[in-house]
């Protein structure tokens, strides 16, 4: 009986033993218990409440909201640009969520300059009001590509909705990324992140969370090129203006667009700078020079596609007002049918060779050329060519060599020239003065490169044939007999 007895007392310890461990780890496993106090009193009539009928519920809380769903739009944005965006978010909430007093949207990464402008709830607009909000009253602020919202109070209606509308300049690259958002309720604290979804009550616009950032297309017929002005000096000094200005097909500005730039002749022309990047408007301005006259076309590229523009505008560089024309007539006054000889003294002002030298005469309409007469310093020069006005190809002038220090080109010295033609004077002419007027340019037609020099001559009639009477009959010999 000892025996069993102690048998007994050790299974019955090393049992103990066991539930004791059992209980330990059961004790580890369960989290420790909290009182919950309730204390009432009052009375109805005078007459004192029943305690032991009272009744405590509690209600457990689940989350902040039952579901949330968040939109972004536009879904499709151009690189490098600010773009004006509109957020919603559209919670479900129940008497068991908290609501919530603020949220976040999240940015991707690229995004830059965030701008927040505007916040409603429920179609009624909020005032911005910072660092402490009141009811109807937000704080926005804005850490790296996150925008945090605090509202000026808590909001739970069973079906919230928030609209945010925000700019942002979006990455210089292009590719699609999620924005992201979420509600939290402060005083818990508590959040839940929005899923993507109808947020706005249009469930035709896209319903997402992502954008799209694309590299817009250079549309030709929309974008241009200028040069202004379109005539320039070529001292090396002065400058023209180029202003590209790129858009896309809707005509919308492309900014943040790299820009190149050259001239058709290369080297002889000067482009500062030869790229660079649009602005918000989407233009680009540089200035171009020249030490060569003669015409340029200009160039411009998109750097990013390699479009090259269709509008390719000319410059034309001019040598300027570098020569004296001085033009006279051999006599002050003539007759139908005389012949009139006219010269016309060049000079060159400058040290510089001027090129490509024409001289440009109008004449009065009844003064006709008379051909073969054109000589240059005594030496045949080749006809204008037949037509109003006479241009006469003078080619390259030399530069001034001063030998009498005078301070101009004299007969004789280098930097000057004698430009001689002959005029008839046609049936037409009347009793009048007649004048015609000469002036010198270079690459183009209105590159003037001299001021104007007129001369004048005087018709007058003929005593014989203008002032004469012809008496007699006049025989028409209509059988052709002689009689």
């Amino acid at each position: 009986m000892k025996r069993i007895m102690q048998t007994f007392s050790r299974d019955t310890r090393q049992r103990w033993r066991q539930v004791s461990i059992f209980a330990l780890v059961l004790s580890a496993m369960i989290a420790p218990a909290h009182a919950i106090e309730n204390t009432a009193s009052g009375d109805l009539n005078s007459v004192a409440l029943d305690i032991t009928q009272a009744t405590v519920t509690l209600t457990r809380v689940a989350g902040v909201a039952g579901t949330v769903f968040a939109e972004v739009t536009p879904g499709t944005a151009p690189t490098s640009t600010e773009v004006a965006f509109d957020f919603d978010l559209l919670a479900s909430i129940a008497v068991t969520n908290t609501g919530f007093d603020a949220f976040d949207i999240v940015a991707p990464a690229g995004y830059t300059t965030l701008l927040f402008d505007a916040l409603s709830v429920g179609g009624v607009g909020f005032t911005a009001n910072c660092p402490a909000p009141g009811a109807g009253e937000y704080c926005a602020t804005v850490s790296g590509t996150t925008f945090n919202v605090l509202l000026g109070e808590t909001l739970n209606a069973a079906s919230t909705e928030v609209h945010v509308e925000f700019r942002a300049r979006t990455p210089a690259s292009s590719g699609s990324a999620d924005f992201a958002a979420t509600i939290t309720h402060t005083p818990t604290p508590a959040s839940q992140v929005a899923a993507a979804g109808d947020a706005d009550g249009d469930a035709t616009d896209g319903n997402s969370l992502t954008v799209s950032v694309v590299a817009p297309v250079v549309d030709g017929a929309n974008s241009e090129v200028l040069v202004d002005p379109p005539l320039v000096i070529a001292d090396g000094v002065a400058t023209g203006t180029i202003t590209v200005r790129l858009r896309d097909a809707g005509d919308l500005p492309l900014a943040g667009r790299t820009v190149s730039l050259v001239s058709s002749r290369g080297a002889p022309d000067a482009i500062t700078p030869v790229s660079g990047v649009t602005d918000a408007d989407g233009n680009f301005t540089a200035a171009i020079s020249s030490t060569m006259p003669g015409p340029a076309t200009i160039i411009a590229t998109d750097v990013g596609s390699g479009f090259v523009l269709p509008s390719q505008p000319i410059v034309t560089f001019t040598q300027g007002l570098v020569l004296d024309l001085d033009k006279s007539v051999d006599r002050e006054t003539a007759q139908v049918g005389d012949i009139l000889t006219y010269s016309v003294a060049i000079r060159n002002r400058t040290t510089d060779v001027v090129q490509s030298v024409e001289i440009v005469d109008s004449p009065a309409p009844v003064l006709r050329y008379r051909e073969g007469s054109a000589r240059l310093d005594g030496t045949v020069l080749p006809d204008p060519a037949s037509g109003d006005p006479l241009i006469f190809d003078i080619g390259d002038m030399p530069g001034l060599i001063d030998s009498n220090g005078n301070g101009m080109a004299d007969q004789g010295e280098t930097g000057y020239s004698l430009l001689t033609y002959q005029m008839i004077v046609g049936a037409g002419a009347r009793p009048t003065d007649y004048s015609n007027q000469v002036h010198a340019i270079d690459v183009c037609t209105s590159c003037a490169i001299s001021g104007e020099s007129e001369t004048s001559i005087a018709i007058t009639l003929d005593a014989l044939f203008d002032l004469g009477t012809i008496i007699g009959k006049v025989f028409d010999d209509v059988d052709g007999d002689g009689r």
